[in-house]
């Protein structure tokens, strides 16, 4: 589709060859890559969407056919969410060509329904705490340790333990496990550290945020680069040949991934991803007593909405209710 395939691309056309360069340049930064290829995926689909109805992708943008696309994806087995990001890559899109926007209150209400549907469908969001963590954590420490000296196993593992135990303190995204570099880690004259966080999802400006780690993942990080051999910086990170050692391209997201799920189902611990320790660990700060703020800030998240679903299950058990039930039972207690 013209436009929206173009976008935001289209603001520059009429610019010289070398304005288009520079201009081109600012423009494609103003969003993050993931956002940019998960609107260029979206709106890809609202094409062929399009194409099947014998429709041309920019003259069909109305309220009315957005709203009937979000009917027809959800009912072909399209979550809410995604269906939420194509609206918002189609409305990128329209602002981007010079148009106004395409969607309105048919939009809105089809994508309610779709949001009240799947609300109803959801599974409880998996999580591990961080004391699971560390179970998982002794275990490939153990492998490494029962492996032979210098071999692939034992690097890998020596890799894996700080993955996760950087992971689940600092409450990483994956793609902020990913981008860290060596010199992201400072090492305190007490054992812990902090990991300087240059840039996530809540900070696309770059301001950075700085996470406390405690001394015992500090020393599981310095055993992997020790291990490792990384002497001059760069990706903290690494790929393990067979050969046992550490090459020196930064480690795809998309691994890092992989290693997460796959150790903790090796303990028994299904469908675990690096948000799922992210949601864990503010379990635990929860059942630790930490209020509501702290729990933000630790997890950087700017509004109370995701940490508290996030903890709903243990602020119920610890919550107000919960409390005057027991405060009542003690006053029975005292009375009888």
């Amino acid at each position: 589709m013209s436009g929206a395939d173009r976008a935001p691309e289209a603001l520059i056309e009429h610019y010289g060859a070398a304005d288009r360069e520079r201009v081109g340049r600012l423009v494609a930064a103003s969003r993050a890559a993931g956002t940019s290829r998960a609107y260029r995926s979206r709106l890809n689909d609202w094409r062929r969407w399009c194409e099947d109805r014998g429709l041309e992708p920019d003259e069909a943008l109305s309220d009315k056919a957005i709203a009937a696309y979000i009917g027809d994806r959800h009912a072909d087995g399209q979550a809410a969410r995604t269906l939420g990001l194509a609206v918002a890559a189609l409305r990128f899109a329209c602002r981007t060509t010079g148009r106004g926007v395409a969607d309105g209150p048919r939009t809105r209400y089809a994508l309610q329904g779709a949001r009240r549907l799947d609300a109803g469908a959801e599974r409880p969001l998996p999580s591990l705490r961080r004391e699971h963590v560390e179970d998982v954590i002794r275990g490939i420490e153990a492998e490494a340790t029962e492996a032979e000296d210098g071999s692939s196993k034992a690097l890998a593992a020596t890799r894996d333990a700080a993955i996760l135990a950087a992971a689940a303190d600092a409450m990483l995204r994956i793609s902020e496990v990913a981008a860290l570099d060596v010199e992201d880690l400072a090492i305190e004259p007490d054992g812990s550290g902090r990991i300087r966080i240059r840039r996530s999802k809540t900070d696309q400006f770059g301001r950075g945020a700085v996470q406390y780690v405690p001394p015992a993942t500090v020393a599981r990080l310095a055993a992997w680069i020790e291990a490792a051999g990384i002497e001059n910086g760069g990706p903290l990170w690494r790929g393990v040949s067979r050969w046992g050692k550490a090459g020196d391209a930064r480690t795809a997201k998309r691994y890092i991934q992989r290693v997460i799920r796959e150790r903790c189902e090796a303990a028994g611990f299904p469908g675990i991803t690096c948000h799922a320790l992210r949601r864990g660990t503010a379990e635990s700060l929860t059942l630790s007593g930490a209020p509501l703020t702290e729990v933000m800030r630790a997890g950087r998240w700017r509004r109370a909405e995701m940490p508290l679903l996030y903890t709903q299950a243990v602020d119920a058990a610890d919550g107000a209710i919960a409390r005057f039930h027991g405060a009542a039972r003690g006053a029975e207690r005292a009375g009888g």
